[in-house]
């Protein structure tokens, strides 16, 4: 595909630039507004890339890495998680048992991210929680073979912080905030 091949040549030779700026920037945001999206030059302009550290969970003696939320990479995760609490490995490859493991772990991930996954600033906590041992192995608990099940989302770990603040028309000010180390 020539157009793609040029647009990869841009991408390269601006580092990365020319998906922010020129023509093909342009071209996104006429694309965008004749398609009846929301997305202008302006905002491609403005974007500030963010770096950030990658989740990551062994697997297999692998250690896989993903995108932190608002990816959804840790869908991958979780669903590699679970599996490695089933014998995959026993089971023959693309064999019944193996693609329902599979599908049964997606299930649940996927349910988990849906739920949980978001952007950072508004999560109601950081997605780590969701590779935790103890989470993964409940929920690797309800993937039975054999049976299919509706996914829904875990439990949010308890616990948190509690804040309260209150004043009164006078100006007395009450603070209070209440904390167990969990959010």
């Amino acid at each position: 595909n020539p157009g793609q091949a040029r647009t990869l040549e841009a991408l390269a030779a601006t580092q990365g630039r020319a998906l922010y700026e020129g023509a093909l920037a342009d071209a996104i945001s006429e694309h965008a507004r004749a398609t009846g999206g929301a997305m202008t030059r302006e905002d491609l302009l403005a974007h500030a890339p963010e770096w950030v550290t990658p989740m990551d969970l062994a697997y297999r003696g692998v250690r896989v890495h993903e995108l932190p939320p608002n990816g959804q990479g840790i869908a991958a995760l979780i669903a590699l998680g679970l599996l490695a609490r089933h014998d995959i490995a026993g089971c023959a490859i693309d064999s019944a048992e193996s693609l329902h493991l599979q599908i049964e772990a997606m299930k649940l991930a996927f349910a988990d991210a849906y739920r949980y996954v978001a952007d950072p600033t508004h999560m109601e906590r950081d997605g780590s929680w969701l590779l935790d041992d103890g989470y993964l192995d409940a929920r690797a608990a309800m993937i039975r073979v054999g049976e299919a099940h509706a996914a829904a989302p875990g439990p949010l770990p308890r616990g948190g912080t509690v804040y309260l603040a209150t004043a009164d028309a006078e100006g007395r000010m009450v603070s209070f905030i209440q904390s167990n180390f969990w959010g």
